[in-house]
Order: C-alpha cells, then structure tokens, then sequence
C-alpha cells in the first residue's frame, strides 16, 4: 500500500553517529509516509566468516521486516560478494561494493548510490571550473566513487595514499595519474583536493599554497576543514553527498520518483 511504512536500517561499526535517520525521517515529512530507520552497530570480523554475516543479513530483513538495508563501513565489499545487481538499478562500483540491499525471494539483491553523492559534490564545488586536476587523497571506500565520478566526467585525477600500493591499484583501475606519499610535501602543482580520509586521521603534509578548493567526504569537524578555515580555501563538506545518496536510496526502494526533497542542511558550522 502507497501510505504503508517503509522500513529501513543501517547496517556498520560503528553507526551511532550516523544522520540517516534524520535524513530519513525529513523524507517521511516531505512524503507524507511513515518510515522508520534503525541503525544496526555489529562488529562482524572477518575471522567469523561469511556464513555470519549472511545470517545478520538475514535476521535483519526477517525480524525486522525491513524493505531495504543501507551497508557501511566496514562491509559495503564483503556485503556485495553476497549480491547480485538490481534488475532496474544495476549499479556497481569495480569492486562490488554495494551500500544498499534489498531482498526478493529469498535473494539478495544490492547497488550503490555512493557515486550519486561523489557527483553532487564534484557539482557542488563546481570542480570542472577550476580546470584543474583532482588530488584523491586516500584509498579507503570512498574513494573509487570519487575517481568513478571524475572519470565520467573526464576530469583529470591524481591518486596519493599513505600506502603507496593502494593509491597505485586506483591509479590503474580508474585511469589517473599516481602520486607517491613520499613525494607530496614537494608536490607543487595547483590542484583542487578531494578527501576521502575519515575525519579523525590527520591530514597528510600537502602544501596549503596548491590547494584552490577542498572536498572533504567527512561532514563532521576534519583537519581538511580546519585547514581550509585557517588558509581560506573554498571548501565543500560531504554532507551533500549524504544527503544525495540517502535521497537516491529512497526513491529507489518507495518507487517516489516525483515528491521534491530540497536540499535540507542538518549539519551546522
């Protein structure tokens, strides 16, 4: 039914920080549907094998009787081993990483929508103006749907990570140019600079003078942002990105293609 509740849950460790569900309740607001939105924290180590967390799976969307499960750290790969794509919403990063799962029959079915949010954020800062390239800093998660989205939109990348092997994998499967650790302190090229660290890791000694924006995937209180306030560095947090993934989610799993859901800023400062 079109007014029944849509339930969902975030699956991570940890999650308690998480927005979604503020996030998720604005959309219920704007809808005029009921949803609710769990968060799930489980330390699920890898040593316990796949068969448990295919369990967790699951449990969650049997107990919980759940329409959809968001996937964050740290299991948005192992998660989507267990997937197949989407009939209408194939997405997939190279990797198989999936950040959102559904399930149909008995079978798990998974996309990612994390692209959506790197795609805002690439328009937000209006990175294309700049006709610069793009300094990637950092391997984690985050980071392929960023050099996914730069990739699209033919804008040229640079990958740098403290582990020079991940940053030069990224370099290869997303055709950028790579950047040794040791040689960013004298790296001195204009650049527009795109995290993807977790907002607690320090920032790595990147020359303040080359930055002519930031991005920060972290929408929390970051050294990149502490940086960007002290030097005066156009800077865009990944606030949107959340915001243009969850939006994405909700659409795909209510089938709500037309209720407008404006830009809602739930993080101050």
């Amino acid at each position: 039914m079109p007014n029944s509740t849509l339930r969902f849950a975030l699956l991570g460790y940890p999650v308690e920080h998480s927005l979604s569900p503020a996030l998720f309740s604005y959309f219920a607001q704007q809808a005029h549907r009921p949803i609710s939105y769990r968060l799930l924290s489980r330390e699920i180590p890898k040593e316990a094998g796949e068969a448990t967390l295919r369990s967790t799976l699951q449990w969650a969307f049997e107990t919980l009787h759940l329409d959809a499960l968001n996937i964050t750290s740290p299991y948005k790969l192992r998660v989507g081993a267990l997937c197949i794509p989407g009939p209408k919403h194939p997405a997939r990063l190279a990797t198989g990483a999936v950040n959102l799962v559904w399930q149909h029959s008995g079978v798990l079915y998974g996309t990612n929508t994390d692209i959506v949010g790197a795609e805002y954020l690439i328009e937000r800062t209006n990175v294309r103006a700049y006709q610069l390239p793009v300094l990637v800093l950092g391997a984690g998660g985050a980071a392929e749907p960023v050099l996914q989205a730069l990739c699209n939109q033919k804008i040229e990348r640079i990958c740098c990570n403290r582990t020079n092997e991940k940053a030069q994998k990224l370099a290869d499967e997303y055709p950028a140019s790579f950047l040794a650790y040791e040689d960013l302190p004298n790296f001195r090229e204009p650049i527009v600079l795109f995290s993807v660290l977790p907002h607690n890791v320090p920032l790595p000694p990147v020359r303040p003078e080359i930055i002519q924006a930031a991005v920060d995937v972290a929408y929390v209180t970051s050294p990149l942002r502490e940086l960007a306030r002290s030097q005066g560095i156009p800077y865009v947090s990944g606030y949107g990105w959340l915001f243009a993934q969850a939006v994405a989610n909700y659409r795909i799993i209510s089938g709500d293609a037309t209720t407008p859901l404006p830009y809602c800023d739930l993080v101050q400062g």
